[in-house]
């Protein structure tokens, strides 16, 4: 007697398969966790702002008040999304580094929310921008290896325990170990503060959050990062580098190892921003991404379930 005996299906195809399954389903179970709302829920502990081509996040300190990290260069929008959060008060900003599209809004920022002191690396002014004249002498310096925490802002939360705080991993005191001709755009996007900040349960029900920012970091600067502080990496949530641009590699989203990744980015925008080579490789990764040109302000929440996002648009 003859049997049929059908072709074998291929072991290349059957990984392909698997992998789209997979892809689908953490779509499909993000989503299960993902709504639009005309406010920010009362819970959230992370905002990332539909700033345009920029960016600009929210760290919560207390019921309405916040650190604001970058202020993208378009204040109209970023007060939209602050209101959008319900933050009246601004305990301190942090500017990654110095180019507009991250400081632009500082100087409005700086007179409507009772002058919050503001935090840079050691080489902000050296890349050839001022803070707010009233500002300088009182601007604090980070680098890796600091923390940054209430006790650092001392505006009368010192001493709270259940305050944020960010782990300083980039960029190094030394210039000359920042990539780069000295003061070039790309020397200026490699000196970008780095900073893997850990978000306390806020309420009941609640886990604590971790993300890590990367300004426009690129990727040979994330290169030599990475060779010292690879085991700090790995965290919740992972903001993309230089809004997804193919330069800033993919290092940095392998060491990280997120459950969501974050691209703040204008729709539409000259830069080609995010690059493909960036989004297919968080897709074959299997990593969930939320966009703000695709679904406006982000606000993130922790707990049991996973990571709860609510999204402006």
């Amino acid at each position: 007697m003859n049997w049929y005996r059908g072709k074998s299906i291929p072991r290349s195809l059957i990984n392909s398969a698997l992998i789209v399954l997979v892809i689908v389903l953490a779509v499909v179970l993000l989503q299960q966790r993902w709504r639009t709302t005309a406010h920010a829920p009362d819970s959230w502990q992370w905002v990332t702002c539909d700033v345009g081509q920029g960016d600009a996040h929210l760290i919560r300190t207390g019921q309405r008040s916040a650190y604001l990290l970058d202020t993208g260069d378009n204040f109209a929008a970023l007060k939209d999304c602050l209101d959008w959060s319900g933050v009246q008060e601004l305990d301190a900003v942090l500017i990654t580094h110095a180019h507009h599209d991250h400081d632009g809004a500082l100087h409005q920022v700086h007179h409507e929310y009772r002058q919050p002191p503001v935090f840079v690396s050691p080489h902000y002014l050296k890349a050839g921008e001022d803070l707010p004249t009233d500002h300088t002498a009182a601007a604090g310096q980070l680098a890796s290896g600091m923390v940054f925490s209430a006790e650092a802002v001392a505006t009368g939360t010192q001493g709270e325990n259940n305050q944020p705080s960010g782990q300083v991993l980039w960029p190094p005191q030394q210039p000359q170990h920042i990539p780069g001709a000295s003061g070039s755009s790309s020397w200026i996007n490699n000196s970008s503060l780095v900073i893997r900040w850990v978000l306390p349960a806020r309420e009941p029900g609640q886990r604590p959050l971790t993300v890590l920012t990367t300004g426009d970091l690129e990727a040979d600067a994330a290169h030599r990062l990475l060779t010292d502080a690879a085991a700090q990496m790995p965290t919740d949530v992972l903001k993309i580098a230089h809004h997804g641009s193919a330069g800033s590699g993919t290092d940095l989203i392998i060491a990280a190892n997120p459950s969501l990744a974050l691209i703040s980015v204008g729709a539409a925008n000259s830069y080609g921003h995010p690059h493909q080579s960036i989004l297919g490789f968080l897709q074959r990764s299997s990593i969930p991404t939320a966009r703000t040109d695709q679904s406006g302000h982000l606000a993130l929440t922790m707990n049991d379930q996973g990571i709860m996002l609510t999204s402006s648009g």
